[in-house]
């Protein structure tokens, strides 16, 4: 009870002193970082997995995924949003309003196949830059690769809807395959 009590407090310390930094993904940093080290000094002192240790990993997660989502965002956010937005539409067969979104197509492959390269690289280096522990970083880079490889699979099977048949501009996007290889040269060599 007295380490629940203790949990409580630490949470509500790092979200007060978060709250002087400007940007949320400034926040989720200090966040993450903060609660890599409570992990780290609990597997220090503590033996196996304690309730404690699971608890705090929890909030680390989901504050990870947070900064996942932001750290995407800037660079993905039209095609983040095209996904979003034609999914639900598809999910509801309503193939007449997303024949509405037929225009941004062109648009959405060509900025993606000319910026993803710079974009990953970007990606790499702010979150490598962000984050103290080397092996937290990489796992967050993954974190991050695996979420932008499956934004841009559910971008490929939106775009095989039959409202996008007369769209071909889709010859051009760039296969998936050839953007996983590219990921692995981010991929850390211990």
């Amino acid at each position: 009870a007295l380490l629940n009590g203790q949990q409580a407090e630490i949470e509500g310390l790092l979200n007060r002193l978060a709250v002087a930094l400007k940007t949320k993904k400034e926040k989720l940093v200090f966040q993450i970082n903060n609660y890599d080290i409570i992990l780290t000094v609990l597997d220090e002192k503590l033996q196996g997995e304690t309730k404690e240790r699971t608890s705090f990993w929890e909030l680390q997660q989901t504050k990870i995924n947070a900064y996942v989502e932001e750290v995407l965002y800037p660079h993905f956010h039209s095609l983040i949003q095209f996904v979003n937005e034609c999914e639900p539409l598809i999910d509801q067969n309503h193939s007449q309003l997303l024949k509405r979104h037929t225009g941004k197509v062109m648009q959405l492959v060509r900025s993606f196949g000319a910026d993803w390269k710079r974009a990953i690289e970007a990606i790499n280096h702010e979150i490598l830059q962000s984050f103290t522990n080397f092996k937290n970083g990489t796992a967050i880079l993954q974190n991050a690769f695996t979420q932008f490889i499956q934004y841009y699979q559910r971008f490929n099977k939106v775009l095989s809807h039959e409202a996008f048949n007369e769209c071909t501009v889709k010859q051009e996007l760039i296969n998936v395959h050839h953007i996983m290889m590219e990921l692995k040269k981010y991929k850390p060599v211990y």
